[in-house]
């Protein structure tokens, strides 16, 4: 499945972390970031400015199980936020 950018922004980061694999770190601004972790075929670079709904890569399968999962969070500065509030339905 593609993954889609929840907003407008800046990749800040492209990075692999054992145990998420590849993710993207994208700044909105006013101390807003989203994280996408466990991401394959990344379709962006880092400084990037990337639009809203913009597919940045798609989700791989988990390392844990058979299935594909998407790690996602939203932080304000250094705390993170619920959500479920910023994805569409």
């Amino acid at each position: 499945a593609p993954v889609i950018s929840v907003m407008d922004g800046v990749v800040s980061t492209i990075a692999y972390i054992r145990g998420h694999g590849n993710i993207i770190i994208i700044d909105h601004g006013d101390g807003f970031n989203t994280v996408y972790a466990n991401i394959e075929n990344i379709m962006v670079n880092e400084n990037d400015y990337i639009q809203q709904d913009t597919i940045i890569g798609q989700v791989a399968k988990s390392n844990i199980s058979d299935s594909y999962l998407l790690h996602f969070q939203i932080w304000k500065n250094e705390e993170k936020l619920n959500p479920e509030t910023w994805l569409k339905k």
